[in-house]
């Protein structure tokens, strides 16, 4: 077998859709810090909603925007990327499973960030969404909030598992679901969330393939992302930061302090619960479950020369690499 044009031309544009995700990001973190010179001094909520309304706008218009010129999609072309979905409740059940897998890849990563990164709170604040601004703290958690359980999922789900994944699909399902688990890891823009979407968007890819429908992949990123803010709620809260200071300094801590940390205690057990859960589940559903291994529908090349084609593109390549210098200067820088 030989390597299609056709098939070039495909990896051609994955790597532009890379390189458009990294220059809509560094465009959004550039008008970010303009809003922020050109609103000081202005009420501060005001600032926020302004800088984050601009900075959503940026990063997804730009993302779907590009995307869709560099696939050559067609906006009337009346895919039912929203159909009915067969057997809702077993696909959507695999929330578990995929959470157990990507919060463990998660947690190795973020262990060993912490270990060679100088500066603590970069590794932090990479868990943090593009806002644009600062603000009153319920202002922050309210829009928040918004976007990581209603925009993210809804949005998302569209560009990447409806019009990626089905774009690629034709070159392979399994080729189009790692493909677009790669481009949601790195729309994510830092290492950390880099590998615990990619592996969160294979199960999501494998459910959208199985069930020919986003409709369940849509509700499972929902599920994730409340879980992950309502941890992010819990941590960034003042009796929780409190306690954590005066923990470190050896003080004691009030009621409220105590009640607070008993809560994220007890809500990062059964995150750790679900995690070992969730592994042992996805074992035992993709040993069972032929309906999440996809038929090979383009035979023309082995997986191995499509690897190859891909990896060999000297624009996914370029793309590549200054999105993993990006990640990681993060950290780092």
């Amino acid at each position: 077998m030989t390597i299609t044009n056709e098939f070039k031309f495909a990896c051609r544009k994955i790597g532009l859709i890379l390189g458009a995700i990294l220059l809509s990001r560094l465009v959004t973190e550039g008008v970010s810090l303009l809003l922020a010179k050109l609103l000081e001094g202005a009420d501060p909520t005001v600032s926020y909603v302004i800088s984050w309304a601009v900075s959503v706008v940026l990063l997804y218009g730009g993302m779907i925007v590009s995307t869709a010129f560099i696939l050559g999609y067609k906006w009337d072309n009346n895919k039912l990327y929203y159909k009915k979905c067969k057997r809702l409740g077993k696909a959507v059940a695999w929330v578990l499973p995929s959470y157990g897998a990507g919060q463990l890849i998660n947690i190795t990563v973020l262990a060993i960030s912490f270990l060679l990164a100088n500066n603590k709170g970069a590794v932090q604040d990479t868990y943090a969404p593009i806002t644009g601004g600062e603000a009153t703290s319920f202002i922050t958690i309210i829009f928040l909030v918004i976007q990581m359980i209603v925009i993210a999922p809804i949005f998302e789900e569209f560009w990447v598992r409806g019009m990626i994944q089905t774009e690629l699909s034709k070159y392979g399902h399994g080729f189009s679901i790692m493909v677009s688990a790669l481009i949601f890891g790195f729309a994510h823009g830092n290492v950390h969330q880099f590998c615990f979407t990619f592996v969160i968007g294979i199960a999501l890819g494998y459910v959208r393939y199985a069930t020919d429908s986003i409709i369940p992949t849509t509700i499972i990123h929902f599920i994730l992302n409340s879980i992950a803010a309502i941890i992010t709620l819990i941590a960034s809260s003042d009796p929780v930061i409190s306690a954590i200071t005066k923990l470190q300094q050896g003080a004691e801590l009030n009621n409220v302090e105590n009640t607070m940390v008993v809560i994220l205690c007890v809500f990062v057990i059964i995150v750790f619960i679900f995690m070992f859960a969730g592994m042992i589940n996805a074992i035992s559903r993709l040993k069972n479950n032929r309906l999440y291994r996809p038929v090979n529908n383009y035979p023309t090349m082995t997986k191995a020369e499509k690897l190859t084609a891909l990896i060999k593109d000297p624009v996914f390549i370029i793309s590549c690499i200054l999105s993993v210098a990006f990640m990681i200067a993060i950290i780092f820088i």
